[in-house]
Formats: structure tokens, C-alpha cells, sequence
């Protein structure tokens, strides 16, 4: 068994909430595990997982039923990275009897405990300054045990819960904040790893912090290194990227018709992708010239959707009038902007398979250095205009038998690029 492919299991148990056997908990012993899954991902505020178990192995003739809300706690640690063990502790959500093996087992669908308190919570009260700090309040009022990192916004906004939940309230921010600095740019996410919650920007999490870990495609060396446990078993480029659909929602231009209904005045904001997105791209092998997309007819310049809008600028002060800190300057053209943001940036994912890294979260920046054909692989010379500094969107760890991988989703600011060998 190849250093990439080991892992062990630590003590797995569910603590039942009622039992008329009166068992506290559960023990699966470890045979009994056939695989564990966990999920991160931006575009979810929760963690999720997926355990399948033998049911005849933990259940037996104990007389135990689960009806879920149980918790399972448990923990998996990679050798290879010793230093970052999987802490679990979930809540059931579901459960499915399936075969495994010719054997009943269950299948059981798993959720943080945040999830569950959080359909029961529901904020009616009054929002105000800035939304990073809006989005401390929230997340304070669902008790979590963990903490959340939050960035500041260059806009404010005024708002009332509207007896939502703390994570609708929060999902609902990110479309409407606004990143500081010389870039402003809209577009917040919140998303939950195994460390924390976080609600920070697209451009600060494209950003990264520091240096970031390298993963390469190479084929795999005879012997146990600790090149293979940063080596990229698969990858390909999931394009999705469906012209008229594009055209039809006004990703390359649209024109928005904003009417502010707390001065009776209305304005057009124009948007085309080609001011916004071309730029220069680096990659640890090249310069990458990103070019938006050209349509036959240079069709892409003419608006295709067009957009009727209230301008939301949030709720009056208690006198009964707009306070000043919320008439952000621009704030039409970033609300315009920010209808194709999200979508530009998952047109392109580059989905990879490594070696199990549990130290790897969603939102963290890795770099992939992939070559354009077999020789490059050989020679180490990585050309392609696939490799660069891409963010975490997605990850997957996933552990079965006696294997486990990470698999990947990566998305960077970019749409369409054309190399230019440095």
C-alpha cells in the first residue's frame, strides 16, 4: 500500500438521545466502516458528511434505533500529515438502509450541530453600519462553538431580519457587501470549514495568505516521497460555459435601469465584461493574458439583458429618513455588477484528485502546475494554461476500505486566456 493511499480510523461512536435499552452511546468498530465522506464548500454555510456502516456490525440485537440527531464523533488520522487530524462530530440528519457488500448497512447523511440550532432561530431585529459587523451579530446569536473570520466592507447597509435564519441573513449579505482597498469589488462568501466560519470577500480569498502549497502532475515515483503526497492523480477542466444562456442572463453586457424609490429617481448603469475582467494573470511558469470572450459580430459589446431594479438601500433611521451612511457613492453599479460576478466565476472549474490532505480548507489558494502533454510531465516543464494559483471552491475527502483522496473543485478570476511563455 503506497504512503499516499493510508489512513486510520480513531474511535468512531454515536451518543444516542434515547434508547430504550438504555444505551448511551454506540461503538463502530472499525471494520464495520465501509466509507466517510466530508464536504466543504463556499457556496454552503455548513459542513456536511456521509457515513456507511454496517448495520448488523454497530446495531445488532441491541434494540437500538436511530431516529437522527444523534451525534457521531469520531476521528481520522493521515500519517502523512500528522499534524492535521480530522476532528468529527456531527449530527444525523438522514438515514437509508442500503447493500454494501451483499450486507445491509446504513447509509447516514450528516450535518454540524450550527445547521440543525439554526432552523430554530429566527431575527426580526434592526441592522445597522457596517456589514461585516452585521454579520458578527448574526453569527453571535446562534451560539456557535466555533468562531468566524470576518472582512471588513467599504459600504454600510440597513436592514431588519425579518424573523429569517441566521444563515439566510448571512447568505443574503455576501451578495450585498462590498470589499475595501483600491479594488472594490461586490461579492462576500460564507461557508463553514472544520477550523471556522468565514465571511470574507471573492477578492481576499482569490488573494490567499502567503505562500501557497504546490501540487503537481507528475507520474508517481517508485518510492515513498514527500513529492507524492503533493502529487495531482487526475484533472480536467470542467467548462460551463453555455453561449446563449451567457448572452441571455447579460453576462457580457447588460444594461440595468435602477429606480430609487426614496428619491423618485431613476439611472441606467451600463456593465460590460471587457472593462471589468481584462487583466494580466502570473502563474509560477508564465504571464496569462485573460481576454473576455469574443462573440462573432463582436455581439458581446451590445447589452443583451436588460434590468429593472429597485436601488436597495436598506431601511429609513429611526427618524424616518435614509441615513447618509448608507447612499454608498456607486452603489448602482456595483448591485449591476454583482449580478454576473458569481456566475463568471465558476464558468471555468478545474476539478484535480490528490493524495488525502486534511489540512487542506475551502477558500484556501494551492497552486497546480499541470503539463499540456505527456512530455512535459517528463521533462517538468509546465506550459499549460491550466496551471496557477486557484482557490479551494469545493473539497472532498473521502475515505474507503483502506484508501482515501481529496478531491478538488479550483476557480480563479479569470474567463478566457490566451498564453504568453514568460
Amino acid at each position: 500500500m503506497s504512503a499516499e493511499n493510508r489512513f486510520e480510523y480513531g474511535d468512531f461512536r454515536i451518543n444516542l438521545i434515547k434508547s430504550s435499552s438504555g444505551l448511551k452511546e454506540l461503538i463502530l468498530p472499525i471494520g464495520s466502516i465501509a466509507s466517510f465522506s466530508l464536504y466543504e464548500n463556499v457556496n454552503s454555510p455548513g459542513l456536511t458528511g456521509r457515513i456507511v456502516f454496517a448495520a448488523v456490525d454497530v446495531l445488532g440485537n441491541k434494540g437500538v434505533e436511530l431516529y437522527g440527531g444523534e451525534e457521531l464523533v469520531g476521528s481520522i488520522r493521515v500519517p502523512d500529515f500528522p499534524e492535521s487530524e480530522i476532528r468529527i462530530s456531527f449530527r444525523i440528519r438522514s438515514m437509508q438502509v442500503v447493500k454494501e457488500s451483499g450486507r445491509a448497512a446504513y447509509k447516514v447523511e450528516l450535518v454540524s450541530f450550527d445547521t440543525l440550532k439554526n432552523e430554530t432561530i429566527r431575527l426580526s431585529n434592526r441592522f445597522e453600519g457596517n456589514i461585516a459587523t452585521s454579520a458578527e451579530k448574526i453569527f453571535k446569536s446562534l451560539g456557535s462553538k466555533k468562531t468566524i473570520a470576518t472582512e471588513s466592507t467599504s459600504n454600510k447597509y440597513s436592514f431588519i431580519g425579518n424573523s429569517k435564519r441566521p444563515f439566510d441573513l448571512l447568505t443574503m449579505l455576501t451578495s450585498k457587501a462590498v470589499s475595501s482597498g483600491e479594488k472594490k469589488s461586490p461579492g462576500y462568501f460564507f461557508f463553514e470549514t472544520q477550523d471556522q466560519y468565514v465571511f470574507k470577500s471573492i477578492n481576499t480569498l482569490l488573494k490567499g495568505d502567503g505562500d501557497s502549497v504546490v501540487y503537481t502532475q507528475t507520474e508517481a515515483a517508485k518510492e515513498n516521497t514527500p513529492n507524492n503526497r503533493f502529487r495531482i492523480l487526475t484533472s480536467y477542466v470542467d467548462k460551463n460555459n453555455d453561449i446563449l444562456n451567457s448572452l441571455r442572463m447579460g453576462m457580457y453586457s447588460n444594461s440595468t435601469f435602477f429606480y430609487n424609490m426614496y428619491t423618485n429617481e431613476a439611472k441606467r448603469v451600463d456593465y460590460k465584461l471587457e472593462q471589468k475582467y481584462n487583466k494580466e494573470i502570473e502563474t509560477s511558469a508564465q504571464k496569462l493574458t485573460e481576454k473576455y470572450p469574443t462573440l462573432p459580430g463582436n455581439i458581446q459589446e451590445f447589452p443583451s439583458r436588460y434590468y429593472v431594479r429597485s436601488l436597495d438601500v436598506g431601511v429609513l433611521d429611526k427618524t424616518g429618513k435614509l441615513s447618509k451612511d448608507t447612499m454608498y457613492p456607486d452603489l448602482p453599479k456595483y448591485q449591476a455588477e454583482a449580478v454576473v460576478r458569481y456566475n463568471l466565476l465558476f464558468s471555468q472549474v478545474l476539478k484535480i484528485t490528490v493524495p488525502c490532505n486534511p489540512s487542506l480548507r475551502a477558500g484556501q489558494v494551492i497552486e497546480c502546475r499541470i503539463p499540456e502533454t505527456a512530455s512535459q510531465m517528463k521533462d517538468k516543464s509546465y506550459q499549460s494554461q491550466n496551471s496557477g494559483r486557484y482557490m479551494i471552491s469545493a473539497l472532498h475527502h473521502a475515505f474507503s476500505g483502506r484508501e482515501c483522496y481529496t478531491s478538488l473543485e479550483l476557480v480563479r478570476d479569470s474567463y478566457e486566456v490566451k498564453t504568453q511563455v514568460v
